[in-house]
């Protein structure tokens, strides 16, 4: 049950952040801590889930943000909240699976486009598409779906 709880909690968020962030490249900050507490109690209240590895997964947000301060935005300082509050209900290794992922689906349609546009400097993407897009490929794995 807090399964569903839990990734139907993921896929709103992610959906609505998804539309925010191609509509104004800007994710906003309330919705994202907002889930990220309630992944904290459904954690605490329903889940068998280790306190580290909850820990590990808000670590790698936190990574991604100290990697948004020191590369000057270039990754949006929201993408690195984000991933923490991602982290809370998936733990590290499922929450750095969802970056990497996000990641690649994130590189190969940015050279795509670089290619489409013929332009290869300054290009930005919004990220969170990427995210709500890696989780989905996530879930469909683990339901046996992509096996």
């Amino acid at each position: 049950m807090e399964m569903i709880i839990e990734n139907g909690c993921m896929l709103g968020m992610l959906g609505f952040l998804a539309v925010e962030d191609i509509r104004k490249r800007k994710i906003p900050v309330e919705p994202v801590v907002a889930c990220g507490i309630a992944g904290v109690i459904i954690r605490w209240f329903f889940s068998e889930i280790a306190l580290v590895n909850m820990v590990g997964g808000v670590a790698v947000g936190v990574c991604l943000l100290l990697f948004s301060k020191v590369s000057r935005g270039k990754i949006g300082g929201g993408d690195g909240i984000l991933l923490m509050a991602t982290g809370v209900f998936m733990g590290f290794w499922d929450n750095l699976l969802l970056l990497w992922l996000a990641s690649l689906l994130a590189g190969m349609c940015g050279i795509a486009y670089c290619i489409r546009v013929k332009r290869f400097k300054d290009v930005r993407l919004p990220f969170v598409p990427f995210v709500l897009a890696a989780f989905v490929v996530i879930l469909l794995g683990r339901e046996g779906v992509l096996s």
